[in-house]
């Protein structure tokens, strides 16, 4: 993500395996979760995998040093959100809701 720009063409790969399972020596990386509707579910896991990676570091100091994490979301409306509120309290996360544009 660092080096994308507007306009950046990105590869993205749908299906597969979905685990984030990091070793505490092992480089810092940035995720970019993509989800929609109930795609959300596998997803879920890896972002509270994330944020407790992140809670541990900050605790004790030690441990994998997690990059950025971005989940984008999306959904019909925010009423078919199911997931609204992660309960990521501690680890620097931001609810936004970007109403988008209606085709």
């Amino acid at each position: 993500m660092r080096n994308c720009t507007l306009d950046s063409e990105v590869a993205l790969r749908v299906g597969g395996q979905f685990f984030f399972d990091p070793q505490p020596s092992d480089a810092s990386r940035n995720l970019v979760l993509i989800a929609g509707g109930v795609g959300i579910n596998p997803l879920l896991s890896i972002l509270r995998h994330a944020a407790d990676l992140y809670r541990e570091r900050a605790s004790k100091g030690q441990g994998y040093e997690m990059g950025t994490v971005r989940l984008l979301y999306s959904a019909k409306d925010t009423s078919e959100l199911l997931f609204k509120w992660l309960g990521l309290t501690g680890c620097g996360s931001v609810l936004r809701i970007d109403q988008g544009v209606q085709s």
